[in-house]
Protein backbone atom coordinates (compact mmCIF):
# COMPACT_ATOMS: atom_id res chain seq x y z
CA UNK A 1 0.00 0.00 0.00
CA UNK A 2 0.86 3.44 -1.10
CA UNK A 3 -0.01 6.76 0.92
CA UNK A 4 0.52 10.40 0.66
CA UNK A 5 -1.70 12.92 2.90
CA UNK A 6 -1.26 16.46 2.74
CA UNK A 7 -1.84 19.41 5.31
CA UNK A 8 -0.87 23.08 5.43
CA UNK A 9 -2.32 25.08 8.46
CA UNK A 10 -4.69 27.64 8.19
CA UNK A 11 -5.38 30.82 9.81
CA UNK A 12 -8.16 30.13 11.90
CA UNK A 13 -6.62 28.62 14.80
CA UNK A 14 -4.03 25.67 15.49
CA UNK A 15 -6.47 22.80 14.55
CA UNK A 16 -7.61 24.73 10.93
CA UNK A 17 -6.36 23.82 8.05
CA UNK A 18 -5.89 25.59 4.63
CA UNK A 19 -5.41 22.60 2.76
CA UNK A 20 -6.43 18.91 4.10
CA UNK A 21 -6.10 15.96 1.63
CA UNK A 22 -6.22 12.93 3.22
CA UNK A 23 -5.26 9.30 1.57
CA UNK A 24 -5.69 6.27 3.32
CA UNK A 25 -4.95 4.54 5.64
CA UNK A 26 -3.50 8.43 6.54
CA UNK A 27 -6.79 10.34 7.69
CA UNK A 28 -6.81 13.68 9.14
CA UNK A 29 -9.41 15.37 10.65
CA UNK A 30 -9.55 19.06 12.38
CA UNK A 31 -10.71 19.37 15.37
CA UNK A 32 -11.14 23.30 17.46
CA UNK A 33 -7.36 22.29 19.53
CA UNK A 34 -5.49 20.31 16.95
CA UNK A 35 -5.88 18.44 12.98
CA UNK A 36 -5.93 14.64 14.56
CA UNK A 37 -4.27 12.15 11.82
CA UNK A 38 -5.88 8.40 12.14
CA UNK A 39 -5.97 5.47 10.38
CA UNK A 40 -8.24 3.87 8.12
CA UNK A 41 -6.62 0.88 7.80
CA UNK A 42 -4.31 -1.60 9.94
CA UNK A 43 -0.85 -1.45 9.53
CA UNK A 44 1.57 -0.45 8.32
CA UNK A 45 2.48 -3.59 6.98
CA UNK A 46 5.87 -4.63 5.40
CA UNK A 47 6.10 -3.03 2.27
CA UNK A 48 3.88 0.07 3.18
CA UNK A 49 5.00 3.53 2.58
CA UNK A 50 2.99 5.85 4.19
CA UNK A 51 4.36 9.92 4.11
CA UNK A 52 2.82 13.20 5.41
CA UNK A 53 3.68 16.67 4.25
CA UNK A 54 3.24 19.60 6.46
CA UNK A 55 3.33 23.36 5.90
CA UNK A 56 2.67 25.97 8.47
CA UNK A 57 2.57 29.83 6.72
CA UNK A 58 4.41 32.42 8.70
CA UNK A 59 2.93 33.54 11.94
CA UNK A 60 0.02 30.54 12.12
CA UNK A 61 0.11 27.18 14.40
CA UNK A 62 -0.39 24.31 14.06
CA UNK A 63 -0.96 21.30 16.49
CA UNK A 64 -0.82 17.66 15.21
CA UNK A 65 -2.21 15.04 16.94
CA UNK A 66 -3.05 10.76 16.33
CA UNK A 67 -5.94 9.57 17.22
CA UNK A 68 -4.15 6.13 18.54
CA UNK A 69 -0.68 4.92 18.57
CA UNK A 70 0.89 3.39 15.00
CA UNK A 71 1.19 -0.74 14.96
CA UNK A 72 3.48 -1.92 12.55
CA UNK A 73 2.49 -5.56 11.61
CA UNK A 74 4.29 -8.44 9.48
CA UNK A 75 2.97 -9.10 5.95
CA UNK A 76 1.32 -12.10 4.88
CA UNK A 77 2.13 -11.27 1.13
CA UNK A 78 3.51 -14.39 -1.32
CA UNK A 79 5.72 -11.99 -2.92
CA UNK A 80 8.89 -12.26 -1.18
CA UNK A 81 10.24 -9.00 -1.78
CA UNK A 82 7.44 -7.26 -0.96
CA UNK A 83 6.94 -9.18 2.31
CA UNK A 84 10.53 -9.12 3.37
CA UNK A 85 11.20 -5.10 2.79
CA UNK A 86 10.78 -2.65 5.86
CA UNK A 87 7.46 -0.33 5.91
CA UNK A 88 8.37 3.65 5.45
CA UNK A 89 6.54 5.97 7.50
CA UNK A 90 7.95 9.77 6.35
CA UNK A 91 7.23 12.87 8.12
CA UNK A 92 7.89 16.08 5.99
CA UNK A 93 7.69 19.33 7.72
CA UNK A 94 7.99 23.21 6.66
CA UNK A 95 7.60 25.81 9.59
CA UNK A 96 8.03 29.34 7.94
CA UNK A 97 8.78 32.31 10.11
CA UNK A 98 7.34 33.42 13.29
CA UNK A 99 4.98 29.90 12.92
CA UNK A 100 4.98 27.03 15.19
CA UNK A 101 4.26 23.41 14.65
CA UNK A 102 3.46 20.87 17.89
CA UNK A 103 3.96 17.43 16.30
CA UNK A 104 3.13 15.00 19.34
CA UNK A 105 1.98 12.09 18.23
CA UNK A 106 1.31 8.57 19.57
CA UNK A 107 4.03 5.65 20.01
CA UNK A 108 4.65 3.27 16.96
CA UNK A 109 4.55 -0.24 18.19
CA UNK A 110 6.39 -2.74 16.41
CA UNK A 111 5.39 -6.15 16.64
CA UNK A 112 6.80 -9.43 16.23
CA UNK A 113 8.23 -10.30 12.57
CA UNK A 114 7.51 -6.43 11.33
CA UNK A 115 10.40 -4.65 9.96
CA UNK A 116 9.49 -0.56 9.31
CA UNK A 117 11.07 2.79 8.97
CA UNK A 118 10.95 6.12 10.50
CA UNK A 119 12.00 9.04 8.67
CA UNK A 120 11.28 13.03 9.60
CA UNK A 121 12.50 15.71 7.69
CA UNK A 122 11.94 18.61 9.72
CA UNK A 123 12.99 22.60 7.25
CA UNK A 124 12.35 25.36 9.81
CA UNK A 125 12.62 29.19 9.14
CA UNK A 126 14.18 31.65 11.25
CA UNK A 127 12.22 32.28 14.26
CA UNK A 128 10.23 29.51 13.93
CA UNK A 129 8.71 27.18 16.68
CA UNK A 130 8.72 23.28 16.82
CA UNK A 131 7.64 20.60 19.18
CA UNK A 132 8.21 17.36 18.00
CA UNK A 133 8.24 13.69 19.69
CA UNK A 134 8.82 10.42 18.72
CA UNK A 135 7.84 7.75 20.67
CA UNK A 136 8.91 3.99 19.80
CA UNK A 137 8.34 0.37 21.22
CA UNK A 138 9.32 -2.57 20.99
CA UNK A 139 6.51 -5.44 20.68
CA UNK A 140 3.40 -5.52 22.30
CA UNK A 141 2.68 -7.52 25.47
CA UNK A 142 5.14 -10.92 25.52
CA UNK A 143 6.76 -9.59 22.62
CA UNK A 144 10.31 -9.13 21.57
CA UNK A 145 9.47 -6.92 18.67
CA UNK A 146 10.36 -6.33 15.27
CA UNK A 147 13.29 -4.05 13.59
CA UNK A 148 13.13 -0.47 13.43
CA UNK A 149 15.05 2.09 12.62
CA UNK A 150 14.86 6.36 12.99
CA UNK A 151 15.95 9.16 10.89
CA UNK A 152 15.71 12.05 11.75
CA UNK A 153 17.08 15.59 10.01
CA UNK A 154 16.58 19.11 10.90
CA UNK A 155 17.46 22.44 9.60
CA UNK A 156 16.96 25.77 10.85
CA UNK A 157 17.68 28.72 8.92
CA UNK A 158 19.13 27.25 6.13
CA UNK A 159 21.49 25.50 8.36
CA UNK A 160 21.73 21.97 9.63
CA UNK A 161 20.23 21.69 13.35
CA UNK A 162 20.30 17.81 14.16
CA UNK A 163 21.07 14.83 12.26
CA UNK A 164 20.31 11.27 14.25
CA UNK A 165 18.75 8.39 13.84
CA UNK A 166 18.95 4.80 15.82
CA UNK A 167 18.28 1.18 14.51
CA UNK A 168 16.87 -1.32 17.26
CA UNK A 169 16.37 -4.96 16.97
CA UNK A 170 13.47 -6.26 19.86
CA UNK A 171 15.48 -9.17 21.74
CA UNK A 172 18.93 -8.32 19.81
CA UNK A 173 21.73 -8.34 22.84
CA UNK A 174 23.14 -5.03 21.43
CA UNK A 175 19.94 -3.30 21.55
CA UNK A 176 19.08 -4.22 25.14
CA UNK A 177 23.01 -3.73 26.12
CA UNK A 178 24.13 -0.47 27.76
CA UNK A 179 25.43 1.04 24.54
CA UNK A 180 21.62 1.74 23.66
CA UNK A 181 18.98 0.89 25.36
CA UNK A 182 19.93 -0.25 28.18
CA UNK A 183 18.27 -1.82 31.38
CA UNK A 184 18.24 -5.30 33.02
CA UNK A 185 15.33 -8.53 33.47
CA UNK A 186 11.95 -7.11 34.49
CA UNK A 187 13.55 -3.87 33.64
CA UNK A 188 14.51 -4.26 30.46
CA UNK A 189 14.23 -1.47 28.48
CA UNK A 190 11.82 -1.98 25.45
CA UNK A 191 10.73 1.46 24.79
CA UNK A 192 12.55 4.90 23.47
CA UNK A 193 10.79 8.31 23.25
CA UNK A 194 12.30 11.59 21.92
CA UNK A 195 11.48 14.76 22.24
CA UNK A 196 12.80 18.05 20.13
CA UNK A 197 12.25 21.65 21.40
CA UNK A 198 13.00 24.47 19.25
CA UNK A 199 12.50 28.51 19.88
CA UNK A 200 11.38 26.88 24.09
CA UNK A 201 15.09 27.17 25.87
CA UNK A 202 16.32 24.36 28.53
CA UNK A 203 14.22 23.48 31.57
CA UNK A 204 16.41 23.21 34.24
CA UNK A 205 15.37 20.12 34.70
CA UNK A 206 17.82 17.18 36.84
CA UNK A 207 17.32 14.36 34.28
CA UNK A 208 16.86 11.16 35.58
CA UNK A 209 19.28 7.93 35.10
CA UNK A 210 16.84 6.75 32.05
CA UNK A 211 16.55 10.23 30.01
CA UNK A 212 19.21 12.78 29.26
CA UNK A 213 18.74 16.40 27.55
CA UNK A 214 21.00 18.24 25.35
CA UNK A 215 21.51 21.74 23.98
CA UNK A 216 22.14 21.90 19.97
CA UNK A 217 23.97 24.25 18.15
CA UNK A 218 21.48 26.45 17.76
CA UNK A 219 18.03 27.63 19.36
CA UNK A 220 17.08 23.41 20.31
CA UNK A 221 17.38 21.35 22.66
CA UNK A 222 16.80 17.39 22.35
CA UNK A 223 15.31 15.21 24.63
CA UNK A 224 15.89 11.85 24.87
CA UNK A 225 14.02 8.74 27.46
CA UNK A 226 14.54 4.89 27.53
CA UNK A 227 12.01 3.04 29.75
CA UNK A 228 10.48 -0.66 30.48
CA UNK A 229 7.26 0.48 28.80
CA UNK A 230 5.27 2.80 26.78
CA UNK A 231 3.97 4.47 29.84
CA UNK A 232 7.18 5.13 31.75
CA UNK A 233 8.20 6.44 28.58
CA UNK A 234 5.42 9.23 28.27
CA UNK A 235 6.02 10.26 31.83
CA UNK A 236 9.24 10.75 31.44
CA UNK A 237 8.20 13.24 28.18
CA UNK A 238 5.08 14.69 29.93
CA UNK A 239 7.96 15.97 32.44
CA UNK A 240 9.81 17.52 30.02
CA UNK A 241 6.79 19.13 28.70
CA UNK A 242 5.51 20.75 31.20
CA UNK A 243 9.11 22.42 32.41
CA UNK A 244 8.95 23.75 28.88
CA UNK A 245 5.59 25.63 29.38
CA UNK A 246 6.51 26.44 32.95
CA UNK A 247 9.81 28.56 31.62
CA UNK A 248 8.21 29.81 28.45
CA UNK A 249 5.46 31.01 31.22
CA UNK A 250 8.01 32.27 33.30
CA UNK A 251 9.90 34.36 30.70
CA UNK A 252 6.85 35.73 29.27
CA UNK A 253 5.57 37.09 33.03
CA UNK A 254 8.87 38.27 33.23
CA UNK A 255 8.87 40.16 29.80
CA UNK A 256 5.48 41.49 30.61
CA UNK A 257 6.65 42.84 33.93
CA UNK A 258 9.56 44.89 32.78
CA UNK A 259 7.30 46.42 30.10
CA UNK A 260 5.45 47.21 32.80
CA UNK A 261 7.92 48.78 34.97
CA UNK A 262 9.96 50.91 32.03
CA UNK A 263 8.97 54.33 32.81
CA UNK A 264 6.96 56.02 30.13
CA UNK A 265 9.57 58.65 28.42
CA UNK A 266 7.31 61.76 27.22
CA UNK A 267 8.23 64.95 24.85
CA UNK A 268 8.99 67.93 26.45
CA UNK A 269 10.31 70.00 24.17
CA UNK A 270 9.01 70.29 20.28
CA UNK A 271 12.55 69.38 18.53
CA UNK A 272 13.56 72.15 16.20
CA UNK A 273 15.90 72.24 13.21
CA UNK A 274 19.02 71.92 14.98
CA UNK A 275 17.94 68.96 17.44
CA UNK A 276 17.65 64.88 16.50
CA UNK A 277 13.54 63.72 16.59
CA UNK A 278 13.22 61.33 19.10
CA UNK A 279 12.04 57.36 17.59
CA UNK A 280 8.86 56.55 18.64
CA UNK A 281 9.47 53.60 21.67
CA UNK A 282 8.04 50.29 20.19
CA UNK A 283 7.05 47.23 21.99
CA UNK A 284 6.05 43.86 20.83
CA UNK A 285 3.99 41.27 22.25
CA UNK A 286 5.70 37.74 22.48
CA UNK A 287 3.28 34.75 22.68
CA UNK A 288 4.04 31.36 23.87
Amino acid sequence: MRARARLVAGAAGPGSAAVLRSEPPLVLRPAPDAVHLSQGAAGPLNGDDLELDVEVPAGRTLRLRAVAATLALPSRCAVPFRRDRPARIVLNAHVEEGARLDVLLEPVIVADGASVHVITRLDLAENAQLLWREEVVLGRYGEAGGQVTTRVDVGYAGRPLLRTGMALRGGDPVTHGPAVLGGQGLTRHRAVGTLLAVGFGSTGRQPEPSSAELSLPGPGTLFTVVASSALAMRRELDGYLQALSQGAGAADAAAAEGAAAAPAVLPTETPGADQPRRAPSQSRKVGA
